[in-house]
């Protein structure tokens, strides 16, 4: 199970995701699916590219934080959206995710753009275990100009 649900943050002016996921996979997979469907919709993304990411991190916190922000930065440097996901996460002193992130390139004909989010605010940004699901809330914030 992975879902997750958009909302307007009113102070930033940024959009807050809350994802939740019944394993870590599933909760990284559907912070990346909310990331994306906060700029596109994603059912319109065709997986015809696929981009293997491979981070670590020392917390699972700080990697959720680099596996959105380098989602981003393939985004701006290679003008691509993404729309499906392949994670795989090992949880030990060094926490490791290798995935591959699905979908094409941006077509503004195909592809209306919502919003420009440039960055994942890491404050307040804690996974934590809810349950049976893993559950985070992140704030992204809109591109400057």
């Amino acid at each position: 199970m992975e879902a997750f649900r958009i909302m307007e943050e009113e102070e930033s002016g940024g959009l807050m995701l809350m994802a939740r996921g019944d394993s870590l996979e599933a909760l990284f997979r559907a912070a990346a699916r909310g990331l994306f469907e906060t700029m596109v919709d994603t059912d319109a993304v065709q997986p015809q590219v696929g981009k293997e990411i491979t981070l670590s991190a020392d917390s699972i916190d700080q990697l959720l934080d680099q596996w959105l922000l380098e989602l981003i930065r393939l985004k701006e440097l290679e003008g691509l959206f993404f729309g499906a996901f392949e994670v795989s996460i090992e949880r030990s002193q060094r926490h490791r995710i290798r995935g591959v992130a699905m979908g094409e390139l941006i077509d503004p004909t195909r592809h209306p753009i919502r919003d420009r989010i440039g960055e994942a605010r890491a404050i307040p940004f804690r996974i934590a275990r809810t349950g049976d699901a893993w559950e985070v809330v992140v704030t992204f914030v809109p591109e400057a100009g």
